[in-house]
């Protein structure tokens, strides 16, 4: 019998309702801003600045698995509660951070400019793209400097600066668009470059800051040890190629796009995934509220208990992005034209198909937590990332003989299928303990939801079309129709009767 007790639902449901007033703050900027962004950069503009930026995007593998590992093992050690090794953790964390900014600095460089020659920029944006991409490896090498402290925060659960910290960056991203809405004498491109880099700047130095204050263990810098350096560096090995490989298929889909529809199509994927993201942030939030607890749970031993956190991760992660999504896989061409007024060819059917692949996606990110909490992750690492790989040559292929750029994103959406049971076949293998009912009961709920949801929404969909000549009050229907469709679904078909209790309770605390 699982011991829910060692699950602190509290502290989870406070981080996430803090990373949730993070979110919501986020979102709605980001979708506003990009709509003038789109206006005042211009399809071009910003499908450039898309996929310059992006090149400098593809060295964040580095980045982004020192990052997990880094909160793997500081998490891990907190858990312990052995303080002393969560010091000398984050000390060689810093010193391995500064190096891979260096080594990112230098690569970039390097690369980019072979990148450079083969992309599709008009000759008179060639300069401006330049400075766009010198800008990207500031910003970057800035984001690398930081993320010591950032695993330092989430390892300690600290979610309330998010909150105040995306508020700031809410001020800061509006007055970034007054700015460019200004009559200016720079170019707006090479300008929007330049602010992007500064605040990242000064975000990166309020974290730094309150790290130095709030954590007394991250205020002392040791030297350098040399079996902690290379253990972190051993460990992350192993993760660059997991990162490696989402980079390289994300900037590699986003190449030959350009290859063979030019930058136009460029900026509609970048819309599409300006939602996407938007939309993700709801699972990013409750995963990064649950994830330091899953690896907490494996350091004390508890391995029955991680996993139970861990399959229900997937199930609340999936069914909030599908709540979410559910309007735009049927309305998302309406949304873009409310959102943008003027939207780009292939936008709405890139957004629905993202979005897709994002479901799936979702519920292998609390899995890809735990196998990091059992730190075994040579095996899972090496699968998975060739698994996920297989979209780039796929990808080409299939544009090469349909002349369709839909067909990438249909292949993504299969591949992350069979990764999804790669990454659980290769967890259980590794925790040794009888999970496949479990899992299978999970996926099952989320399999009837999802079906039944979809069939009504369609039915709702086709009715609507039919009957109604107004297409934002068909608009505004559909989505309060669905909503309760949703909601009555999930709980009565999604949620076991011990979920169903909690939340019972919790309405009967607030009436």
């Amino acid at each position: 019998m699982v011991n829910n007790s060692l699950i602190d639902a509290k502290r989870i449901a406070k981080n996430t309702l803090l990373l949730y007033v993070r979110m919501a703050l986020v979102m709605l900027t980001t979708l506003y801003t990009s709509r003038i962004l789109l206006q005042v950069l211009g399809f071009e503009d910003y499908g450039i600045y898309n996929v310059v930026a992006g090149i400098v995007v593809m060295f964040s593998f580095l980045n982004s698995s020192m990052s997990v590992s880094v909160q793997r093992f500081l998490s891990y050690a907190l858990g312990q509660n052995n303080h002393i090794e969560f010091r000398s953790y984050f000390s060689n964390a810093i010193y391995i951070h500064i190096l891979i900014a260096f080594v990112i600095a230098l690569l970039a460089e390097f690369v980019g400019r072979y990148f450079f020659n083969i992309l599709v920029i008009p000759e008179q944006r060639i300069n401006a793209a330049y400075w766009i991409f010198q800008f990207s490896i500031f910003s970057f090498v800035v984001s690398v400097c930081q993320t010591p402290f950032m695993a330092a925060i989430l390892a300690n659960e600290r979610m309330g600066i998010y909150a105040y910290v995306g508020l700031f960056e809410v001020f800061c991203k509006l007055a970034i668009i007054y700015v460019l809405r200004m009559d200016l004498l720079y170019d707006r491109l090479q300008c929007y470059g330049i602010l992007v880099f500064l605040i990242t700047l000064l975000i990166a130095i309020i974290y730094i800051s309150y790290c130095l204050i709030c954590f007394s263990d991250c205020r002392s810098l040791q030297k350098i040890n040399k079996k902690l350096f290379i253990k972190i560096f051993s460990f992350s090995s192993w993760n660059f190629m997991g990162a490696f490989s989402l980079v390289a298929v994300n900037q590699g889909i986003n190449i030959i796009l350009n290859l063979f529809f030019g930058p136009v199509v460029n900026a509609a994927r970048g819309i599409a995934y300006q939602i996407n993201s938007a939309l993700t942030s709801f699972v990013y939030n409750i995963q990064s509220a649950i994830n330091p607890q899953i690896i907490k749970l494996y350091a004390a031993g508890h391995s029955l208990e991680m996993l139970e956190l861990t399959f229900r991760a997937c199930k609340y992660c999936y069914f909030l992005l599908f709540l979410f999504s559910f309007p735009f896989l049927f309305y998302s061409q309406f949304i873009l034209e409310l959102w943008l007024g003027q939207v780009p060819q292939y936008a709405s059917i890139f957004c629905k198909l993202i979005l897709v692949s994002s479901l799936l996606d979702s519920l292998s990110g609390p899995i890809a937590t735990a196998q990091q909490a059992t730190g075994n992750i040579k095996y899972y690492q090496f699968w998975v990332s060739c698994t996920l790989i297989s979209n780039v040559p796929l990808s080409y292929i299939g544009v090469h003989l349909t002349d369709n750029p839909k067909v990438v994103f249909i292949i993504y959406i299969i591949i992350s299928f069979f990764a999804l049971f790669l990454r659980y076949c290769i967890l259980h293998k590794s925790i040794s303990i009888r999970s496949n009912r479990l899992f299978m009961s999970i996926l099952a709920k989320i399999a009837i939801v999802t079906l039944i949801t979809l069939f009504l929404g369609a039915f709702i969909n086709l009715s609507l079309d039919k009957f109604m000549k107004n297409e934002f009050v068909s608009f505004i229907l559909f989505i309060s129709l669905t909503l309760i469709i949703n909601i009555v679904s999930l709980y009565y078909l999604g949620l076991d009767a011990m979920e169903k209790n909690y939340i019972k309770k919790k309405i009967h605390s607030f009436i």
